[in-house]
């Protein structure tokens, strides 16, 4: 559920480097767009999380999804964004050892996580809430933290797609990709890493 918003956070990852890049064609550029990317990820992530994640069940993935629709439709009608025309001829500076160095660290980030004492609270959320939130773990703090890594993460993934693809238009970040995203966890397995690795 969590997972369905999380195509407007690559899209602001992906306009953050884009507009980067277009004024710094160099590796500082593409990093200070991630940088930029990752920071407004974190920012809208805790403002939308707040409010949104105190619901439960299809009530939740239908306001994640609204709040990645928001996202597109904003960068839709943005000048700096050029609107429905997007970004094109971005500088390719991703190398595939760059690419694999990248998804080897978000890897090995997301399993630390997943085995972390916050990791742990996360997954009795998800097996049962309410039994959860008896032993003393409070689902509203976890679920935003889980929101906002994700977020951070999907900022990282645009930004080394719109390197890696030379161009970023608003309809690439829509519905399907969420829907794709949400494929890959539920066909991985929920709560699997190697999973949805696979």
């Amino acid at each position: 559920q969590l997972s369905l918003g999380h195509a407007g956070f690559m899209s602001i990852g992906a306009y953050s480097t884009a507009i980067s890049l277009r004024y710094n064609p160099t590796l500082v550029g593409l990093f200070m767009g991630m940088a930029i990317g990752f920071g407004i990820s974190l920012v809208v992530s805790f403002i939308v999380a707040m409010p949104t994640l105190r619901l439960k069940g299809d009530y939740l993935a239908i306001a994640t999804l609204g709040v990645g629709e928001i996202i597109r439709i904003i960068i839709l009608n943005m000048e700096i964004t050029d609107g429905a025309r997007g970004i094109s001829n971005i500088v390719n500076l991703i190398s595939w050892p760059m690419l694999f160095f990248f998804v080897v660290t978000m890897v090995v980030l997301a399993a630390n996580f997943k085995n972390s004492a916050q990791g742990r609270a996360c997954i009795a959320i998800k097996e049962d809430e309410i039994a959860a939130e008896s032993l003393g773990i409070n689902p509203v703090r976890y679920k935003v933290m889980a929101f906002m890594i994700g977020a951070a993460m999907a900022s990282i993934a645009g930004a080394l797609y719109a390197t890696t693809y030379y161009v970023v238009k608003p309809e690439t970040f829509g519905i399907n990709t969420s829907i794709n995203i949400l494929i890959i966890v539920v066909f991985g397995g929920m709560g699997s890493l190697s999973g949805s690795i696979f």
